[in-house]
């Protein structure tokens, strides 16, 4: 009985990397053609046009593009490009092609570098490659619902980008959106029920709790590295949100109390 689950599980599942290639283009038209297979092209320098079919998208650095198998598709462009390519089989992939741009803290690319590395080493053993190939899929799959969700994951990317950054501009981090400010502060409110400021407060003293369970960090420091400039600004936020000052969620959850005459600012 255990034998044939595991024998549906593989056939509902086969996934198996074919090649993984870096490519310097020149300035050139790349023809039009099709794969038998799987294919992701993840664009690290440069700009151009992307040809998909009769449809034509402007591509540029960081972006990715996710092809199905017998998808008609190239590129051209007027300066010289940069892009990794994956072909692989999948009998569990998407349907339809999936477009978007890797987030702030490019886990597409961090992931693709390493696949190519590992490829590199050893291109007859793929095992690593196939196996890096899963979590990329799954940003892939993240991408892949309506572009109305792309929006709230990017400003969500950018807001954890900044947890640490005092000098963070939330108008102009959206600047980057081509979009009214008011417009994306009420979709995302409206989608994750919080203002954006408000989540990022809430990631900044999710980190600070994990900081101050750290005796050897004062609550100066512990505010400085969780984006507050202003020690005493942080405690109002952090007793307010927690329903405890920073001393004594450090007495409670520390293991440890601090010395009579520690300072703790």
């Amino acid at each position: 009985m255990m034998d044939k689950i595991i024998t549906r599980a593989i056939l509902k599942r086969v996934r198996r990397v074919i090649t993984v290639q870096f490519a310097v283009s020149v300035q050139r038209a790349n023809r039009i053609h099709t794969h038998p297979c799987w294919e992701i092209v993840f664009y690290s320098k440069g700009r151009g046009t992307a040809l998909i079919g009769t449809e034509e998208r402007p591509f540029m650095k960081n972006d990715l593009f996710c092809f199905p198998p017998g998808t008609p598709h190239g590129e051209r462009a007027e300066h010289n490009y940069e892009s990794y390519w994956i072909l692989f089989e999948d009998t569990a992939a998407p349907s339809g092609a999936i477009i978007f741009r890797d987030p702030a803290h490019h886990p597409c690319l961090r992931l693709i570098e390493l696949m190519h590395h590992e490829y590199l080493l050893d291109s007859r053993n793929r095992e690593m490659s196939a196996a890096l190939l899963d979590p990329l899929m799954q940003i892939i799959m993240r991408h892949a619902g309506p572009a109305r969700g792309h929006v709230i994951e990017a400003m969500k990317h950018i807001l954890i980008s900044n947890v640490r950054n005092p000098d963070f501009q939330l108008n102009t981090a959206l600047e980057a959106f081509d979009r009214p400010y008011i417009s994306l502060h009420l979709q995302f409110t409206k989608a994750v029920g919080i203002t954006p400021m408000q989540y990022l407060i809430d990631l900044r003293i999710r980190e600070s709790r994990m900081l101050l369970e750290r005796p050897e960090i004062t609550v100066r420091e512990v505010a400085l590295q969780t984006g507050f400039r202003d020690p005493y600004y942080f405690s109002r936020i952090f007793s307010k949100k927690t329903g405890m000052s920073p001393l004594a969620f450090r007495r409670k959850y520390s293991g440890q109390s601090r010395p009579k005459n520690a300072k703790s600012t």
